[in-house]
């Protein structure tokens, strides 16, 4: 099943594929709640993403999608940013999305897209790229360090309710 599954950049135009993606982001976000995620999205969020990642496809930003059977199967988004003047305006990417359906899990779809979202990086001349993991997705955790990410910083959060 590998070998039929395709790795592709996605824009703007492609409504399909963009509706298919948006099913999987929701699917993300219910996954990421299992796994401790404090803030869900919002009424109208897959929308939302949707219109804000649009701005900036093929410029500084990159969506790819895994294809199996004319199916979107998993997703991966990716863009660039400037690091503060103080660390040097340095061009870094950010993996801020990936997802991949339970069904297509454990046979390297997820690898894949990494690397796709890494050439187009490295084809943007970045000079790191840096991503963020639930603390409590240990398959997430896991799966990032066995593809050259280690940890690097922890991200904490007290929710408003608790301030007082």
């Amino acid at each position: 099943m590998t070998q039929e599954i395709i790795i592709r950049e996605i824009t703007v135009e492609e409504e399909f594929a963009l509706a298919k993606v948006e099913g999987l982001f929701c699917d993300m976000y219910r996954y990421m709640k299992q796994h401790g995620l404090v803030i869900g999205l919002a009424e109208k969020g897959k929308q939302k993403w949707r219109d804000g990642i649009s701005k900036s496809l093929g410029r500084f930003g990159v969506l790819l999608v895994a294809m199996h059977k004319e199916e979107v199967c998993a997703f991966a988004h990716g863009n660039i940013k400037l690091s503060p003047d103080y660390l040097g305006n340095l061009k870094v990417g950010v993996i801020t999305h990936i997802f991949v359906d339970e069904e297509y899990r454990g046979k390297g779809v997820g690898e894949r897209l990494v690397k796709g979202l890494e050439n187009w990086f490295a084809a943007k001349d970045v000079h790191s790229v840096e991503l963020q993991v639930l603390s409590a997705n240990k398959a997430g955790i896991a799966f990032w360090e066995k593809l050259g990410y280690p940890l690097e910083l922890n991200q904490h959060r007290k929710a408003g309710t608790e301030l007082i």
